[in-house]
């Protein structure tokens, strides 16, 4: 109860130890992260079962430029598209970044690896995870436009669609 009246007064500090002290883990986590004292809030997220509050953690940790603390935290959180996000963005990570993708088949992380492979110039690489994040379209159009049509094909195998295979067949004839 004291540990409340002291947020209510915005000593947040003083609550967070004595929520803490209260063994009330999670409000002691979460009121560490409000004021931005990572390092009394690191040892409590190993108790912490909530994954609202290590999603906080991990934007916290990765407004700090702390991208290590940030991918475990988003890992906990079950948040795998920013653990994507940060391997591509921050860490040059890519090969990591791709093997989670292709472990969690998210269409969105795969649409943020194709757009990373486009830049690259990594066509076989754009076109796998533009199938992954269902734009067989786009991924059609890089192949033609890349001549990767065969990777295209051996990447949607026996799970196209009739008219992605008449498209590949029409390719090959001209």
């Amino acid at each position: 109860e004291c540990a409340s009246i002291l947020e209510n007064m915005r000593q947040l500090p003083d609550a967070a130890r004595l929520y803490e002290r209260g063994e009330a883990m999670e409000k002691a986590a979460a009121v560490y992260i409000q004021c931005k004292d990572f390092s009394s809030a690191a040892p409590l997220m190993k108790k912490v079962k909530s994954a609202k509050l290590h999603g906080q953690y991990a934007k916290a940790k990765e407004a700090v430029k702390d991208y290590k603390a940030a991918i475990t935290a988003y890992e906990a959180a079950k948040n795998m598209d920013a653990v994507v996000r940060i391997y591509l963005d921050h860490l040059d990570n890519p090969e990591l970044a791709f093997a989670i993708v292709r472990s969690t088949a998210s269409a969105n992380a795969a649409q943020m690896v194709a757009s990373y492979c486009r830049a690259k110039g990594n066509w076989s690489g754009a076109i796998e995870f533009l199938l992954m994040a269902k734009r067989g379209d786009e991924a059609f159009d890089l192949a033609e436009r890349h001549d990767e049509m065969a990777i295209y094909a051996d990447a949607i195998k026996d799970n196209g669609s009739g008219s992605e295979y008449v498209k590949i067949a029409k390719h090959y004839e001209t």
